[in-house]
């Protein structure tokens, strides 16, 4: 039943962990209470004063360490997935831990760079300006005397995350099994998502990537700042970057000393985000106050682009879709976008689902938009999601976290913020690319396309169907009644799909000579065409 024992010290850890803090009836209930000496059990804990599950959860997972502290990170991003009490909770925990010495960094980097450290750095302060849990920052110097910040994996960090990600796929599955009334909840799929998003931040050479995207979205805006990126020098467990002295974006003291305006500021952050989603659909999804500085001049600086999300443009059609439909208090809008997301199913109770979804617009509905926070709407909408086991996607829970934290950073700096007029401007642009008479011809054009695509293989297909016929590997039964109906119905429509095509090429072909006719011509070519569309219009009524 349970074949992992190759990290059964691990194993015993992370169950003893759970044990202490009062999770043992889960352990036993999952049936893997036997890896653990009984001695261990006895100590399960009991909160003085008495602390709240979701508390327990939180001081568990900073106790077992990165991986799992990664995994409560993301998980208090999604209220679609787990109760708001633990959404809250598992958003306090801190990812600053102490740093490795400095011996053991010396021999990453002699593995990690190009060259021997000696080689590549005039100087390398061997106290780092940060400590993660992933990496640390070192401040040093080039043998060209420019100043870089060197990020550094710490070492043996990803044998240690491989072995939990290895564990908790193996505990996902047995709580998938022993837990059938957790429906909408996967812990696997949520492993898959978890693992695909830690496995990319331990790639440095991904982030490096992301850096310079990021970087060219933005050279063009005298908003912002990117430090160069040393490619040459980075790998995968190093990252060399220049260095910028900058103020903390939440310092506002700093900030007004430097004549800067905070608000300006909180405008300008929350546009930038908005470029990133709606306009380029690359966007930083953890911008929270240690990810972003302000220079001096007032330039806006994003660092640690390990976390990206993106957003296609069938994502951006939907988002523009959601935002016309709260407007509008279209809860039917909002289920058909829910619906082209992927997001509910035949199984959800739509009835029940638009009755919530009406009364939760018409709570915000007749507020300000400016007194609206994100962050709530966010929030409540997981808790409808939760209730009525709609899966969120992946994208839509990261974009979510971007909304949320810039806006939450906007009005630590201005009070008054109002996301939503930001916002207005790229919404807008969604919705008119979206209807553009351009887009709207190459969806036309692509769905004809695929209409003479049908129409070339339907013969080759059905050559195969009637192999498989004489192969007797289709049986069919047909009452004689139906036959001569089915027959009829069969002509019909390939007759329709002929004239179809017909009337199709004809217009593409009309269209063309259009182009080079005179205006003189053009009344008589028009005519033809009424015409050619009346006949059309009487064929297909006949058949």
């Amino acid at each position: 039943m349970f074949t992992h024992y190759r990290h059964l010290s691990r194993y015993r850890q992370i169950l003893t962990v759970f044990f202490k803090y009062g999770f043992g009836y889960v352990v036993e209930r999952i049936g893997i209470a036997h890896l653990i000496p009984e001695k261990l059990k006895e100590r399960e804990f009991l909160g003085h004063p008495p602390l709240s599950a979701p508390q327990r959860v939180r001081m568990a997972m900073e106790e077992l360490g990165p991986t799992f502290i990664k995994l409560g990170q993301m998980l208090s991003t999604r209220p679609d997935l787990i109760p708001m009490d633990y959404v809250v909770e598992l958003s306090k925990l801190q990812d600053n831990v102490p740093p490795v010495d400095f011996d053991k960094i010396r021999q990453q980097l002699d593995s990690g760079l190009p060259r021997p450290v000696d080689e590549i750095f005039l100087d390398f302060d061997d106290v780092p300006v940060a400590s993660a849990s992933i990496s640390q920052v070192h401040k040093a110097v080039l043998k060209s005397g420019e100043v870089v910040a060197v990020k550094v994996q710490k070492p043996g960090i990803r044998r240690v995350i491989e072995t939990d990600i290895d564990i908790l796929y193996a505990l996902a599955r047995l709580i998938k099994r022993r837990f059938p009334e957790f429906t909408s909840f996967d812990p696997v799929g949520v492993m898959d998502e978890f693992a695909k998003s830690i496995r990319k931040e331990l790639d440095f050479k991904r982030e490096a990537r992301n850096a310079q995207r990021f970087a060219s979205m933005f050279e063009d805006d005298p908003r912002v700042y990117e430090p160069k990126v040393y490619t040459d020098l980075s790998s995968d467990i190093v990252l060399v970057m220049e260095f910028v002295h900058f103020i903390k974006v939440t310092d506002i003291e700093s900030l007004r000393a430097h004549g800067i305006d905070a608000k300006k500021v909180a405008r300008d952050g929350a546009d930038i985000v908005f470029k990133q989603i709606l306009v380029s659909g690359f966007f930083h999804a953890d911008p929270h106050p240690g990810n972003i500085g302000i220079l001096p001049d007032g330039r806006i600086m994003f660092m640690d682009f390990g976390m990206m999300g993106r957003v296609g443009s069938e994502l951006k059609d939907v988002l523009g879709d959601l935002f016309v439909a709260a407007v509008t208090k279209d809860a039917d809008g909002l289920i058909n976008a829910y619906r082209a997301l992927g997001m509910i199913d035949e199984s959800v109770d739509e009835r029940g689902l638009k009755e919530e979804i009406e009364d939760f617009i018409e709570d915000y509905f007749h507020r300000p938009l400016k007194e609206i926070n994100i962050g709530e709407v966010i929030n409540e909408s997981g808790i409808i999601a939760l209730r009525y086991g709609i899966k969120t996607p992946a994208e839509f829970a990261l974009l979510g976290k971007a909304l949320f934290t810039i806006e939450d950073v906007a009005r630590t700096l201005d009070e008054d913020f109002d996301v939503f007029a930001v916002a207005q401007p790229y919404v807008k642009r969604v919705l008119l690319n979206k209807y553009s008479p351009d887009r709207l011809r190459r969806e036309a054009e692509r769905a004809f396309s695929d209409l003479i695509k049908l129409v070339y293989a339907l013969p080759r297909k059905t050559n195969r169907m009637l192999d498989k016929f004489e192969k007797g590997n289709i049986r069919v039964l047909i009452e004689d009644k139906d036959m001569e109906q089915m027959v009829k119905e069969v002509r019909s429509s390939s007759l329709r799909v002929a004239l179809s095509i017909v009337f199709g090429s004809s217009l593409v072909a009309f269209s063309l000579l259009f182009g080079k006719l005179h205006i003189g011509d053009w009344v008589l070519a028009s005519t033809v065409v009424g015409l050619v569309f009346i006949g059309f219009l009487i064929l297909l009524l006949r058949i």
